[in-house]
């Protein structure tokens, strides 16, 4: 199947019709697989666990999607007009984030709002001339992994402070760890007997 553009125009002094038959097939079929694509990424990030946002060289908001919003208690397009830095003021780690990637700057780190951690990137756009237009940035919500790193911290300080000797070994039996007990009962350090 081909598309076709057509344009006709009348010409009545002369009673003729001018035309011109355009196929644009290609062009239609591009245009389709960009929707279909553009469409696959809209799913995919209003139904991800993350936040997708666009900032101006203003500091607005251009755009907020995705599942992630709600953990803040906010709907997609909610925040779009509204200033990063005025909704954020309580956060000044985002502050200076926003600051630090409106001067061109890349930024990778976490943060904490509210009861939620997040991991956050915020990647410049540049014009022509390399002045900063846009952030792009995409924040995934890590506050369950910030809380298995806490109690896993916690677990091996306890391990460590144990006043009984604990070792732990691979499936082979071959140590892997020992508690500072285990060096004052055998007199092995950690080094000698790892």
């Amino acid at each position: 199947v081909r598309t076709l553009h057509t344009r006709a125009e009348y010409e009545p002094a002369t009673n003729t019709v001018f035309g011109t038959i355009q196929d644009i097939t290609e062009r239609e079929n591009t245009l389709a697989a960009l929707r279909a694509s553009e469409s696959k990424l809209r799913l995919l990030v209003s139904n991800a666990p993350v936040v997708l946002f666009q900032i101006g060289a203003d500091g607005r908001f251009r755009m907020s999607e995705g599942a992630g919003l709600a953990q803040l208690g906010l709907r997609p397009g909610e925040v779009v007009g509204q200033s990063a830095f005025a909704l954020y003021r309580d956060y000044p780690q985002i502050g200076t984030q926003l600051r630090t990637a409106l001067a061109g700057h890349p930024v990778h780190d976490s943060v904490q709002v509210g009861a939620h951690w997040f991991e956050i990137f915020y990647n410049p756009m540049t014009d022509a001339t390399g002045a900063v237009t846009d952030i792009i940035g995409l924040a995934i919500n890590i506050t369950e992994r910030k809380r298995t790193e806490a109690q896993l911290r916690l677990e091996s300080a306890a391990l460590a402070a144990a006043a009984h000797a604990i070792a732990i070994t691979d499936a082979r039996g071959a140590l892997e760890w020992i508690n500072p007990a285990f060096t004052r009962l055998t007199g092995y350090t950690a080094a000698e007997a790892i």
